[in-house]
């Protein structure tokens, strides 16, 4: 009897056990699917985290592509100026949209990615309308948009917007007529664009305006490209900032080259240059930047009447000493060591007071400026130059700084 007990009890521990054990595992495997569920949840956000943030770094894995232009002692920080993918030339079109213009109807993007638009047609905008972070990416695969009063490429609303011309490609985007405003919103330029601006590709686009060529409300960036503006306002105007790290761009208005203004702010305003050409004939000022002008590499060639190089950094309350830039080419000794071109020098008593030109490494910076006589037509180029200066570039770095 007692062994019957026993046995009994012995196998109601057992059995006991056996339970317990079976509600540990299953307590373990719930434990590990939520886990697993809050790691893949994790990870999704991380990657998509870092696809998000992979744009805001000069450099980053897909590409690992980084700006190495810029003089290390210049007054502008370019370390960040430009990401990687402000730099890449040719846009991943695995999975993008092809957009085909067609007369008369607009095509608006909402979405975050990558289209390719090609085709001809007339009174047609590309619209982006997308989300604050959203950056989209518009391939000019051979296209032809002429307008009568809106821009051909009009960017409502985006984190950044990429126009990129393709590989071997001319690309043409025309308005003829008057601009007609969007509401509260002046669209006075071919492209239009409220937020960043990035510039970049292989091929050509040509740029035809009774206004404006290129107008961004925030900043605008050049990294490629060939780029031809034909227009009787700004070349290329932006409220916070141009920069430039390569590219051809050449520029025929009888108003500003490059304008890097803000009305409601005079402490935005800068204007960068480390690399590419850039050809400017104006009837106004060659380039004109409301803080800093740093030219640190690249080719400039400027005729322009009545400043080539003009810096307006006499409008706020750090004003440098003079009271007034200089006025013509010849009398600008830019080759001046980098330690007398700082901003506000005394020891710079012209051109270099306002405009700062820099050597980098081993490449030297050719500068040639030149003014010209107004030009008498709002159509036509501005006339032949009346003075001129060519100059030549600050010394070459033999080592990195």
């Amino acid at each position: 009897m007692k062994k019957k007990i026993i046995a009994a009890i012995l196998t109601v521990l057992m059995l006991t056990a056996a339970l317990a054990a079976c509600s540990g595992n299953g307590t373990s495997t719930g434990s590990t699917d939520a886990q697993t569920s809050t790691l893949n949840q994790s990870t999704s956000t991380t990657a998509a985290a870092a696809n998000q943030s992979a744009d805001n770094t000069s450099s980053d894995s897909s590409g690992d592509l980084s700006y190495t232009g810029g003089y290390s002692g210049g007054v502008i920080d370019t370390a960040d100026l430009f990401t990687s993918r402000d730099l890449k030339q040719e846009a991943d079109t695995s999975g993008a949209q092809t957009l085909t213009v067609t007369d008369g109807q607009d095509i608006t993007v909402t979405e975050e990615g990558v289209y390719v638009v090609s085709g001809t047609a007339s009174d047609m905008s590309i619209i982006v309308e997308a989300a604050d972070d959203a950056k989209v990416q518009l391939v000019l695969n051979g296209v032809s948009i002429t307008n009568s009063s809106a821009p051909a490429i009009y960017v409502k609303n985006a984190d950044k917007v990429f126009v990129t011309t393709a590989s071997g490609t001319d690309n043409t985007l025309t308005v003829s007529g008057t601009f007609t405003a969007d509401g509260d919103t002046n669209t006075d330029a071919v492209i239009y664009s409220k937020d960043d601006l990035v510039l970049n590709g292989t091929g050509t686009l040509n740029i035809t305006s009774t206004d404006n060529g290129i107008s961004g409300k925030d900043d605008i960036k050049i990294t490629g490209g060939t780029i031809n503006i034909n227009c009787t306002s700004d070349g290329i105007e932006a409220n916070e900032s141009i920069a430039m790290s390569d590219g051809s761009i050449t520029v025929s208005t009888v108003k500003d080259g490059f304008h890097c203004e803000n009305d409601e702010d005079d402490t935005t305003g800068f204007i960068y240059i480390g690399g590419g050409s850039v050809n400017i004939d104006a009837g106004s000022d060659g380039i004109q930047a409301t803080t800093v002008l740093q030219i640190d590499n690249g080719a400039v060639t400027a005729n322009a009447s009545p400043r080539v190089l003009k810096r307006l950094m006499y409008k706020s309350t750090a004003a440098p000493s003079t009271s007034t830039p200089p006025t013509t080419a010849s009398t600008h000794p830019i080759n001046l060591p980098p330690t007398e071109q700082q901003p506000n020098s005394t020891a710079a008593k012209s051109i270099s007071t306002w405009v700062r030109v820099t050597p980098t490494l081993s490449t030297r910076t050719a500068i040639s400026l030149s003014t010209a006589a107004p030009s008498t037509s709002t159509r036509s180029r501005p006339s032949t130059m009346t003075n001129s200066a060519s100059t030549t570039a600050a010394p070459s770095m033999s080592t990195a700084s």
